[in-house]
């Protein structure tokens, strides 16, 4: 099979040739940020403009972004505020999940 055909929200996404490059088909940027109090942060973070998404994984959050510079900026000015403490972050490669959910987001805007 050459090949996927994925459905979500009962839309096909058809036409996606596996490809070790679909990573970058994702324009965004994913901060990963790591808190004890990830999900009390992840609240005040979805609110935040320049964040797209936030994902709890624990202590981690995935925050995805446009411009990571100036989002990294905006969290970290936030939760300064509320006292949450930043114990790390970092940029992350995109997860296939990132991405699929980008795509159907793309073309839920045009």
């Amino acid at each position: 099979m050459d090949k996927s055909v994925i459905s979500y929200n009962m839309q096909n996404v058809s036409g996606l040739k596996p490809n070790p490059k679909v990573k970058a088909l994702m324009k965004e940027s994913i901060i990963e940020l790591v808190s004890q109090q990830s999900r009390e942060a992840s609240k005040w973070l979805r609110a935040l403009p320049g964040i797209k998404e936030v994902q709890v994984f624990g202590d981690r959050l995935n925050l995805v972004v446009s411009d990571p510079d100036r989002d990294f900026l905006r969290v970290e000015e936030e939760l300064k505020e509320r006292e949450v403490k930043i114990i790390d972050h970092r940029l992350v490669p995109p997860s296939l999940e990132n991405v699929f959910i980008s795509l159907l987001s793309e073309r839920g805007e045009k």
